[in-house]
C-alpha cells in the first residue's frame, strides 16, 4: 500500500471485488446527515478495504476544499494515549506547538466538511470513542468512517455490519460466466479476471466450494488463492477439508473458525525457514524494511543473507504485503495475520526474548544514529523517522519491561525528532516512563532524558515541573561529565528565566551555548543562542538581540533550525519598526513566512502580529484587525500562550487606532492581568496600550498610574526602552495637565534615549511633546520648526498618526503656525533637517530660560523651596501653609523634584546638598 499524498488514502495493487450495493448505500449515508458510521466485522471480512472504497467515493463527490479523506491505521498504536498523535500524523499536518494533538487537527478542519477513516479501532474502543466525540464536537462538517470488531458505543454511531462476499451464483451477464462475488475474487487472486473467464465446470465448482468453506471471509480466500500458483483448486479444496477437521476451539464465532483453519492451513503449507522468520518478524510494529528484517529476524539458525529469499516466499503466500515508499521497500502484515504471527512467537519463549531483544537493540541504534546526524533536521530522513515510530513505541515498551538504561538511550534520542515534529505530548510521556524506570546509578543517558523530558514540559506551558527536571539534568549532567545534557538543561533554565529577568538568564545560556559547542551538538548551540538573542530582545537591547541572532543563524543555517531563522527575521523586523524604517521591516519579516513551510501556531502568531503593527503604523489598522482576527479564530482551538500574547498587543493597537478604545483596553487588560508576573515583555507591552487609552480620553491620572506600572517591569526586566516609553507617556500626562517642566524634562529624556538607540517610533513623540512645550511657553518658531520636522519624517516613513490623537496635534501645530510671522520658512526649515539633526535641535536651549533639565540646577525657585521644606522634614500641610500654596500644588511640585533629581523618597531627597535660590528668582513659577 502507498499514500496517495493528495487524498492520504491506502491504495493496493488488487482491484476491489463485489460489494457494489454496499458502496452505494455507504456512499447515500455520507452524503446525509449520519455523520460516524462504525463498520463491523470479524477480522478479515474486508472492513479497510470497504471503508477505503468508500472514502474515495466520497473524495470523487465532496467539495473542492474539503479535508480529505484521510486514512488513520490504529492496528499498531498499542498506547491509547497515542490515538490522537496518530490523526494528526496521519492527516500531514506538519509541526504542532499545541501540547494536544487533537486541538490542532480540529483547529485545521474548523467547520468544513471532511471524512477521516479510522481504522481497527478494537483495542482501542474507549480512547477511540472519546476522541470521536471530541471531533465531532469541535468539527461540525466532519463525518468519520470507522472500522472494528466490536462498536464505539458513542451517542449518534450507526453501527454497520459488514457480511462476507457472497457464495451463491449470481446472475450471468454478457461479459462472461456466471460467478458470485466471493469466487471473483478467489480467481482474481489466484488467476487474474481474463483467465476466469475460460473455467471448466470442474474448476467452477471446486472454486464454488472454496469460497463456500472459507465463508466468503475476503482475507481467508486471499491466502488461499495464493496458493493456486502451486496447487490446482481441487487440491486447495481438498486441503481446507482436512485442516477442518482439526479445528477444536469450540467458543469462536464460525468466521473466526474459518479465518484460523485458513491461517493454520496456510501456516502448515511453509518450509520451516519460511515459518521461523513469519513468527519473528511479529515483533515489528506497522512495518519494517529488508535491512531491519535482516538485523532483527537473523542469527545462527536464520541467517541474515537468507532472510531476502524467505521473505519473497511469504509474500508470494500472501502473509505479507510489500509496498514502495520513496526508494525503500515496506514489508507489513494484515492485521489478522500479525496477531497470529505473534501468537506462534509467543509459543516459543526462548526465542521470542532473543528476538525482542534483537529488535529493541535495533531501535535503540538506529534512534541514536538518526539523533547523531541530525535526521530530524532533514525531510526525507525525518519521514523515515515518521515510519518506525510504531516500532520505537514498541522498543519502549520492551525496553522500560526489560532493559530500562535502553528506554533511556532510546527516548532521549528521539527527543530531536519529538521536538520537530511537535510531538510534545508523546515525547514527555515517553521520557517519564523511561525514567520511572531508571537504574539508580547516575548515567548519562539519565541525564539527558531529564532535560529532554524538561523541554517536551516547557513547550506545553508546564514551566515550574520543567525547571524541576532542568535542575536535576544539570546536577546528574555534572556528575558524570556529560556536557551535552548539561547544555540542554542550562539552556531550558535561561529560556524559563529570561521571561522576568533577562539580566540572570544571560549569563546561563552563554554558558549553555559554550557547553553545546564543545559537545558539538548545533542544535543545543542554536537553541542556547537564539534563547540568548530572544533575552536581549526581552529588553529591548536590539544591537545585542541582533548580535547574538546573527551567532544563532549561523548554526541554524548549516543545521536547518528554520524556527531559529525565523525567530532572526522577525526580531530584525522588530527592530526596524520601532525605527520606524517600515520598508525595511516588511522585507524582514516576508524573508521570515517564507521560512514558514509548515503550519507553527507560534511562528504563524508572531508572524501575523509584526505584521498587523506595521500596517496599524502605516495607516491600516482595519485590515491589521481582520488579519489578527482570522489568524485567532483559525487557530482558536490551539493554546499558544506567547504567539497569542504577541497578537494581543497588536489587536489591542490596532483597536486603539480605530478608536475602539474600550475594546483596547479589554484586551491589554486581560494579558496584564494573565503575564504580569511570568512574561515582563507582554505585560509592559499591555500597560503601553493602556495608558495610550488612558491619554486619548485626557485621563492623566491613569495615564501616570499604567506609567509607573511600565517602569516597575521595565525594572525588572532590564528594559531601557520601556522606561522610555513611559517617560514619553509621563511627558503627555504632565503637558494636559498644564505643568510644563515634568513635560519638558521628561520628554528631553526619551529624546535623548530615543536618539541614542534609534526608537524613532518613541523619538517622534518625544519630538512633538517638546514642540507644543516651546509653544506653550511662547517659543513659536522652535514649535514649528519641530512640528514641520517630525510630519516630514513621518511622511517619509509612511507613519501615520493614530487619528483620535491627530486632532489634538494638528490643533496645536496650526494654533503654533498661527503665531509665527513667516510660518512658511520655518516650516521649510524644519522639513529639511534629518530626524537626528531634528533631535539635536530639540535638545538645544532647555527650558524657558536655558534651565538645564536634570539636576538641582533644573529646579524651579518655588520648586527649590518645596524642596528644601520637604527635606528639612515638614509635611505638605505645612508646606502649604508656610509658602501659601494649596496642599495639592505642594504634591504636583514634589512629583517634579522627584523627576528632575531622579529619586523616589524624601529620605534621598534630605541627602542632597540643594542649592540656594538663584537671585531674582519668581517664586510663583
Amino acid at each position: 500500500m502507498t499514500v496517495d499524498g493528495q487524498s492520504l488514502l491506502p491504495r493496493s495493487s488488487g482491484k476491489f471485488v463485489g460489494r457494489a450495493a454496499e458502496l452505494d448505500e455507504l456512499a447515500e449515508v455520507l452524503r446525509g446527515s449520519q455523520r460516524l458510521v462504525t463498520l463491523v466485522g470479524a477480522g478479515g471480512i474486508g472492513k479497510t478495504r470497504l471503508a477505503v472504497c468508500a472514502a474515495e467515493r466520497w473524495r470523487a463527490a465532496g467539495e473542492a476544499d474539503a479535508f480529505g479523506p484521510v486514512f488513520v491505521p490504529l492496528a499498531a498504536v498499542a498506547d491509547a494515549q497515542l490515538v490522537e498523535s496518530a490523526i494528526l500524523d496521519a492527516a500531514s499536518l506538519g509541526r504542532r506547538l499545541d501540547p494536544w494533538p487533537l486541538r490542532a487537527v480540529i483547529s485545521h478542519i474548523d467547520d468544513r466538511e471532511g471524512l477521516l477513516v479510522l481504522d481497527n479501532c478494537e483495542h482501542l474502543v474507549e480512547a477511540a470513542g472519546a476522541v470521536v466525540e471530541s471531533l465531532l464536537v469541535g468539527c461540525p462538517g466532519l463525518r468519520l468512517l470507522v472500522t472494528s470488531r466490536e462498536p464505539l458505543g458513542v451517542t449518534g454511531e450507526m453501527v454497520w455490519q459488514v457480511p462476507p462476499l457472497p457464495t451463491s451464483l449470481g446472475k450471468g451477464d454478457e461479459a462472461g460466466p456466471a460467478l458470485s462475488d466471493a469466487a471473483r475474487l478467489f480467481l482474481d487472486r489466484a488467476v487474474g479476471p481474463q483467465a476466469a473467464e475460460d473455467l471448466s465446470d470442474e474448476m467452477r465448482t471446486a472454486v464454488d466450494r472454496i469460497v463456500r468453506k472459507l465463508d466468503g471471509i475476503p482475507l481467508a480466500m486471499e491466502l488461499a488463492a495464493a496458493r493456486a500458483r502451486t496447487l490446482s483448486p481441487t487440491r486447495i479444496c481438498a486441503d481446507l477439508d482436512r485442516w477442518a477437521l482439526t479445528t477444536d476451539d469450540a467458543n469462536r464465532h464460525e468466521r473466526h473458525r474459518t479465518m484460523r483453519r485458513c491461517l493454520d492451513w496456510s501456516h502448515a503449507m511453509l518450509t520451516p525457514a519460511e515459518a521461523t522468520l513469519f513468527r519473528r518478524l511479529s515483533v515489528f510494529s506497522g512495518g519494517w524494511s529488508l535491512h531491519a528484517a535482516e538485523q532483527v529476524c537473523g542469527d545462527a539458525s536464520l541467517p541474515a543473507a537468507a532472510v531476502p529469499e524467505q521473505l519473497l516466499a511469504l509474500i508470494d503466500k500472501s502473509l505479507v504485503q510489500v509496498s514502495h515508499e520513496g526508494d525503500e521497500a515496506r514489508y507489513r502484515m494484515l492485521w489478522p495475520v500479525w496477531q497470529y504471527a505473534a501468537e506462534k512467537l509467543a509459543d516459543l519463549p526462548t526465542e521470542q526474548r532473543s528476538v525482542v531483544h534483537r529488535h529493541r537493540k535495533w531501535c535503540v541504534a538506529l534512534a541514536e544514529r538518526a539523533d547523531f546526524e541530525q535526521w530530524p533536521l532533514n525531510r526525507a530522513k525525518r519521514a523515515r523517522l515518521d515510519r518506525e515510530l510504531s516500532n520505537f513505541r514498541t522498543g519502549l515498551e520492551n525496553s522500560s519491561a526489560d532493559g530500562a538504561l535502553d528506554a533511556l538511550r532510546l527516548t532521549s534520542a528521539l527527543c530531536l525528532h519529538w521536538r520537530i515534529t511537535g510531538r510534545y505530548a508523546e515525547g514527555a510521556q515517553a521520557l517519564a516512563q523511561a525514567l520511572a524506570a531508571a537504574p539508580p546509578k547516575p548515567h548519562w543517558a539519565t541525564a539527558r532524558a531529564l532535560a529532554g523530558h524538561a523541554w517536551m514540559l516547557y513547550w506545553q506551558g508546564d514551566s515550574q515541573r520543567a525547571v524541576r527536571d532542568a535542575e536535576a539534568a544539570d546536577a546528574m549532567a555534572r556528575r558524570v561529565g556529560d556536557g551535552r545534557a548539561q547544555a540542554q538543561a542550562l539552556s531550558l533554565l535561561g529560556a524559563a528565566a529570561m521571561l522576568m529577568d533577562p539580566p540572570r538568564a544571560q549569563p546561563v545560556l552563554r554558558r549553555a551555548a559554550a557547553l553545546a559547542k564543545e559537545a558539538g551538538d548545533p542544535c543545543s548551540l542554536g537553541d542556547a543562542s537564539s534563547s540568548l538573542s530572544t533575552s536581549f530582545f526581552w529588553q529591548d537591547d536590539y544591537p545585542a538581540a541582533v548580535e547574538c541572532a546573527d551567532a544563532a543563524e549561523a548554526v541554524a543555517t548549516e543545521v536547518g533550525l528554520h524556527n531559529v531563522l525565523f525567530w532572526n527575521r522577525w526580531m530584525h523586523a522588530h527592530r526596524a519598526w520601532v525605527a520606524g524604517d517600515l520598508p525595511s521591516a516588511r522585507r524582514s519579516i516576508a524573508e521570515g513566512q517564507r521560512l514558514l513551510c509548515e503550519f507553527d501556531p507560534m511562528l504563524s502568531h508572531s508572524a501575523c502580529e509584526v505584521q498587523a503593527l506595521i500596517d496599524v503604523m502605516a495607516g491600516d489598522a482595519a485590515p491589521a484587525r481582520a488579519s489578527l482576527l482570522a489568524e485567532m479564530e483559525r487557530s482558536r482551538h490551539v493554546a499558544v500562550r506567547w504567539g497569542t500574547g504577541f497578537m494581543t498587543v497588536a489587536l489591542a493597537l490596532a483597536e486603539l487606532a480605530l478608536g475602539d478604545l474600550a475594546s483596547a483596553r479589554a484586551h491589554a487588560g486581560r494579558l496584564y492581568d494573565r503575564e504580569h508576573g511570568e512574561a515582563g515583555y507582554l505585560a509592559w507591552r499591555a500597560q503601553h496600550v493602556l495608558m495610550l487609552a488612558a491619554l486619548s480620553e485626557g485621563d492623566t491620572e491613569a495615564a501616570r498610574r499604567h506609567a509607573g506600572l511600565i517602569r516597575e517591569v521595565a525594572e525588572r526586566l532590564g528594559n531601557r526602552r520601556a522606561k522610555t516609553v513611559a517617560q514619553a507617556g509621563t511627558a503627555h500626562a504632565a503637558l494636559l495637565d498644564g505643568d510644563l517642566d515634568v513635560a519638558e524634562v521628561c520628554a528631553h529624556d526619551a529624546l535623548a534615549a530615543a536618539g541614542r538607540n534609534q526608537w524613532w517610533l518613541e523619538g517622534l513623540t518625544a519630538l512633538e511633546l517638546l514642540a507644543v512645550v516651546a509653544a506653550r511657553r511662547g517659543r513659536h518658531d522652535r514649535a514649528v520648526h519641530l512640528f514641520a520636522g517630525v510630519a516630514a519624517a513621518r511622511e517619509e516613513r509612511g507613519l501615520v498618526r493614530v487619528p483620535t490623537d491627530d486632532a489634538w496635534w494638528s490643533r496645536e501645530m496650526s494654533a503654533a503656525c498661527d503665531r509665527v510671522a513667516d510660518p512658511e520658512l520655518r516650516l521649510a526649515a524644519g522639513r529639511a533637517m534629518p530626524l537626528p539633526e531634528l533631535a539635536d535641535f530639540a535638545a538645544r536651549g532647555r527650558g524657558p530660560r536655558g534651565r538645564p533639565g536634570h539636576g538641582p540646577r533644573s529646579l524651579t525657585p518655588m520648586q527649590l523651596n518645596v524642596a528644601k521644606l520637604a527635606a528639612a522634614g515638614l509635611s505638605n500641610a505645612d508646606i502649604a501653609l508656610r509658602l501659601f500654596i494649596a496642599p495639592g500644588t505642594v504634591k504636583s511640585h514634589l512629583a517634579t523634584v522627584f523627576t528632575k533629581l531622579d529619586i523616589h523618597s524624601r529620605t534621598q531627597l534630605a541627602a542632597l546638598d540643594l542649592p540656594a535660590p538663584r537671585p531674582g528668582g519668581n517664586a510663583s513659577e
